[in-house]
């Protein structure tokens, strides 16, 4: 595929993008001009070491936070310097977000956990959208093999069953892109292959767009697409995933 063609399949794109925290004596360059396009409906992994910007990387795609400087292009518009107001309309309508840590509301039941991104587009609608979205949120429950434990709060799941409610809650909205960031750290080797199995099943059933930050080199073998960043910088060539290089070579 020639870069034009892959310029214009690109869903999310960083251009010279880098990424600077300072504590008003030093400065710190977390991310330095790093150039990435983000096909629509691939799955993309990145990896590499602890502190090379992964997860920087990650929030600048996802408008969680801005770069310093740079440009991040999602469906051809550049929210760089978007208010923060617009970047958490985008984040919301558009993007769903997987975490290590599940960030499951503890009071909450599964089904209110996975309903929280619907509830938060916006009082006004929610009345008009709640009927649809809940029956979205029992389905996604139930693709995600949790639709016994909807009435149960994260203290009587399991960690595999929190990150499946973690992974629902970001599709009820339907995004875009899911933003996975290291989705199986906390899991052992039999929960992560569920997971892995389940990001892959999602994707090819549901189109989304994946993003997934890793250490987990089965979970990026998985992937379409691998690239790795090296202080701060993505390697010059994308790596390729085991099961495309098999099939290359096979």
């Amino acid at each position: 595929m020639s870069s034009a063609q892959r310029k214009d399949d690109a869903i999310l794109r960083a251009e010279g993008v880098a990424k600077e925290y300072s504590d008003g004596e030093s400065v710190l360059r977390v991310l330095a001009c790093v150039d990435i396009d983000v096909r629509r409906g691939e799955a993309l992994a990145v990896t590499g070491k602890s502190g090379t910007g992964k997860s920087t990387l990650l929030h600048l795609l996802g408008l969680i936070d801005s770069p310093t400087s740079g440009t991040i292009l999602f469906e051809g518009a550049d929210f760089a310097g978007a208010s923060a107001e617009e970047r958490a309309r985008i984040r919301n309508r558009k993007f769903g977000f997987v975490f290590q840590a599940y960030h499951l509301v503890a009071e909450l039941t599964a089904l209110e956990n996975v309903l929280l991104p619907a509830m938060m587009v916006g009082v006004l609608d929610w009345r008009r959208v709640a009927s649809g979205r809940r029956t979205r949120a029992l389905s996604l429950l139930d693709e995600v093999g949790l639709a016994d434990r909807a009435g149960h709060r994260p203290s009587r799941l399991s960690g595999g069953e929190r990150q499946r409610v973690a992974i629902a809650r970001a599709l009820v909205n339907e995004p875009e892109v899911l933003f996975c960031d290291e989705p199986t750290g906390n899991l052992d080797e039999a929960t992560s292959e569920a997971i892995h199995q389940l990001l892959g099943r999602l994707q090819k059933e549901h189109g989304v767009t994946q993003v997934i930050v890793t250490h987990d080199r089965d979970l990026a073998d998985q992937a379409d697409r691998v690239v790795k960043i090296e202080a701060g910088r993505i390697r010059p060539q994308d790596g390729a995933p085991a099961h495309a290089r098999t099939g290359a070579e096979g």
